[in-house]
């Protein structure tokens, strides 16, 4: 099942993970901090023309949402289950929780059991 978090048009500025794993996405408006917390299983990043049907699962969404950027979680996503699997179940896929964020300029999956935070904060 998916999930829509966060909606609107920003970019992807930077990500680090010291103690948890941050992204930092900005518009002219505003700058959003997502933690994604510090138990992280998995991270991927694409950059947006290398994106198309044969090697990304949300390709149609993407092509809905092209104006907009969009952070969903999918709770039954083929990653999961991928991981549950190659791990012998040390990996629940019923623990973890699987974050797609399709921004202006990258895309990035995230997979952590942690829930994801949001903190805005408005642009001087």
């Amino acid at each position: 099942m998916i999930r829509i978090i966060l909606q609107g048009k920003y970019d992807i500025d930077s990500f680090y993970y010291n103690d948890t794993l941050e992204i930092k996405i900005s518009n002219k408006e505003e700058t959003r901090l997502l933690n994604f917390g510090n138990r992280i299983v998995y991270t991927k990043f694409y950059e947006e023309e290398l994106v198309n049907e044969a090697n990304f699962l949300y390709y149609s969404l993407l092509k809905k949402t092209i104006k907009n950027t969009t952070l969903i979680q999918d709770s039954d996503s083929i990653l999961l289950k991928k991981i549950e699997n190659d791990t012998g179940n040390f990996y629940s896929k019923d623990e973890l929780k699987h974050y797609v964020l399709i921004a202006e300029n990258h895309i990035m999956e995230v997979v952590s059991f942690d829930d994801v935070k949001t903190v805005s904060q408005l642009d001087d």
